[in-house]
């Protein structure tokens, strides 16, 4: 039998080293080639349509740097390896911070030196968790790398189109940002361009590094048992210390606001800390049973109309909170509406994106006032059998119980919550292959087509009074193209963007759309109750903003929450007390449809409806009493504390305490 020589085997085994290390050139030389000539598709040489020749310089020589470093064979010698390792190692800290807070455009030098020291801590941490898991200083380099490039890619297109902000609850809502990635214009900025440059060109020569094993066998154990205690550590500071919670205040409102004071990896950490909802101070079982004694119920005057309530996404109208002037009203019918008809302002927790959440409190009639920050209830505490405006009119005799999106059904993971909040049947974009499309959406013409055919099959089978929750699609982001399918009618009489006017054009199709479903309803005989409100204003251009800003029209007291305000209207077809200029918030839009519809209430809705006297408006981001005043939400020397406690019982009751649930207080009762 034929036995290879060693000299043989060596020359296998070397052209097989080789081939591997050709073919992983070959890949990195394509990955090189794809970010250079993304700089150039991109044109990311121009700042605001300025040519600045600088950038073409530092990007071209970086891809040259990066270049010869694929092309050089040779590794680090071995003498110089270990110092070279540690060393890259070492830099890599200080390096992704400055980075990432660089492409995230925060200054540095305005951070306190505590807050520079936590972030490069916490930087360290994640390397040393990536070294326990692999022994390796290349891996552990890379590693921290592609984190921070994630990360900030993440921080600047969370940004750019919803408006605020990421925080680790987001992660729970990954797949809904994932069922509309396909909205969006994704060009890059050039800081965040640079930063991705540059990582991968360092990461090309840290690949130069041999493999440099600190710890072997069982001495593994000592990295694994560092990480573990430096995991324990700073979770216990960063996360869970309440000392280092009160130095630290993330602004839900304005999260990047946070960011830009304190950094990313610490603004993004401690906002771990917001995930779970903590227990009030002061709670207790007893508090909320006293409470509900209060707290009976309401019994209905048994008119029972249908009710079909919509929730328009991002429907704004920025003529009632400003001076921006159009060419003609983008909301004529409802503007004009005032028969049988109470219509206002309704304030919300959200801007530019968080759909759910305003769903969340609409239905519900908890605050998202009270939810641990940034949170989304839908998506993170709904997996039980929940009360809501669902399951008190089906206490009363409603029948319909449907909910309808014309979109995907896993979004904010609707197609499990809604079963759970009393709904049985969904309609999801499957539903409607034949409707009619703006844009790439249903529109909501289309949208509300399907909202009188499911009426009228429903009304076939069941002379149960009704009642649909909708929440459209037409008018989502991005507003960055125009469409053949959308008109062009509606622009602003000052130039704030094509964005702006593709919007308004999509609010007027809204209307439109509204005004045709008002008619339908006109014509039937049964009392019937529509409702349509948005769930937060659209992320448009800065600049426009900023001009809402300078002509906001509302009154000082309302200046914080300028971004978080949408309109509402409420239409009967039968008499019901004319009502405008009301202004609430999106908690209370359950209860004033069952106060206006006579409607049995549950005892927290009673109580929410009562409260709603005395604080009008609440929001993550404070609230507004009847004395005009903004206070924060747990501002003690308020008013309105006290009522704000057994709100803030009531729904950590509800929500948290599955174990003391008081569950009578949360349904109508029978003799109602």
């Amino acid at each position: 039998m034929y036995k290879m020589s060693n000299g043989n085997l060596n020359i296998k085994n070397k052209f097989q080293r080789d081939k591997k290390q050709l073919i992983a050139d070959v890949i990195l030389c394509i990955i090189m080639c794809i970010i250079y000539i993304a700089f150039w598709k991109q044109n990311l040489m121009y700042l605001r349509h300025r040519f600045i020749p600088s950038r073409i310089v530092i990007i071209t020589f970086l891809f040259i740097v990066g270049s010869i470093g694929i092309l050089i064979k040779d590794k680090i010698p071995q003498k110089y390896n270990t110092i070279a390792s540690f060393l890259f190692v070492i830099l890599s800290v200080p390096y992704n911070f400055v980075m990432l807070e660089y492409t995230s455009h925060h200054r540095i030098l305005d951070f306190s030196i505590n807050k520079i020291m936590a972030n490069l801590i916490i930087i360290s941490i994640i390397v040393l968790i990536i070294f326990a898991i692999t022994n390796s200083f290349k891996a552990s380099i890379i590693g921290i790398n592609i984190i921070s490039v994630v990360f900030g890619l993440v921080y600047y297109y969370v940004i750019k189109f919803r408006g605020t902000a990421v925080l680790a609850v987001d992660i729970f809502s990954a797949t809904t940002a994932a069922n509309v990635a396909g909205n969006y214009n994704y060009r890059m900025s050039y800081r965040c361009y640079l930063f991705v440059i540059l990582t991968y060109v360092l990461s090309i020569y840290v690949l130069k590094l041999d493999r440099h094993n600190l710890f072997n066998g069982k001495k593994r154990l000592i990295s694994v048992g560092i990480a573990i205690l430096a995991v324990v550590c700073g979770f216990s500071l960063f996360i869970q210390s309440s000392r280092f919670d009160n130095s630290l205040k993330i602004k839900m409102f304005k999260p990047q606001e946070s960011y830009r004071k304190y950094g990313d990896y610490l603004t993004f950490t401690h906002s771990i800390r917001y995930i779970k909802g903590h227990k009030p101070e002061g709670y207790s079982e007893d508090k909320v049973e006293q409470i509900s004694a209060q707290y009976p119920g309401i019994k209905g005057n048994g008119k029972k109309p249908n009710i079909i309530m919509i929730m328009n996404e991002a429907l704004a109208d920025f003529s009632s909170i400003s001076d921006i002037e159009t060419n003609e009203d983008y909301m004529p019918f409802i503007h004009g509406l005032t028969e049988n008809t109470v219509k206002g302002d309704l304030f919300v927790s959200i801007f530019g994106g968080g759909t759910s959440k305003t769903e969340y409190e609409a239905l519900t009639s908890n605050s998202m006032a009270f939810m641990p920050k940034g949170s989304t209830p839908y998506v993170t505490y709904i997996n039980r059998k929940t009360s809501s405006l669902a399951t008190t009119l089906r206490a009363q005799g409603y029948g319909g119980m449907v909910a309808m999106h014309p979109y995907k059904g896993s979004g904010y993971k609707r197609n499990k919550v809604y079963p759970l909040l009393g709904f049985d049947k969904f309609y999801d974009l499957p539903e409607f292959n034949n409707a009619k499309v703006i844009r790439n959406h249903v529109s909501d013409e289309g949208n509300f087509d399907k909202i009188i055919e499911v009426y009228e099959q429903n009304r076939k089978k069941d002379k149960k009074p009704f009642f649909l929750f909708d929440v459209t699609m037409q008018n989502h982001s991005s507003y960055d193209r125009k469409w053949d399918n959308l008109s062009d009618d509606i622009s602003t009489i000052k130039d704030y963007g094509d964005d702006v006017n593709i919007y308004l054009n999509l609010v007027k199709e809204s209307d439109e759309a509204f005004k045709k479903l008002v008619e339908y309803f006109s014509n039937i005989d049964e009392p019937t109750m529509i409702i349509m409100f948005g769930d937060h204003q659209p992320k448009l251009n800065n600049h426009f903003y900023e001009n809402v800003e300078k002509g906001f029209s509302l009154g000082d007291e309302y200046k914080m929450f300028e971004k978080y305000n949408t309109p509402f209207v409420i239409w009967a077809n039968y008499d019901i007390e004319e009502q405008t200029d009301v202004k609430i918030s999106a908690n209370y839009m359950g209860t004033m449809v069952d106060e206006l519809a006579g409607n049995s209430m549950s005892g927290y809705q009673q109580m929410v409806n009562e409260i709603r006297k005395d604080i009008p408006i609440i929001t993550a981001g404070g609230y507004i009493g009847a004395d005009g005043k903004y206070y924060h939400t747990f501002d003690k020397s308020s008013p309105y504390y006290d009522k704000i406690m057994d709100y803030c019982y009531s729904e950590y009751n509800n929500v948290f305490d599955k174990k003391h649930l008081v569950d009578e207080f949360f349904k109508i009762n029978d003799n109602k």
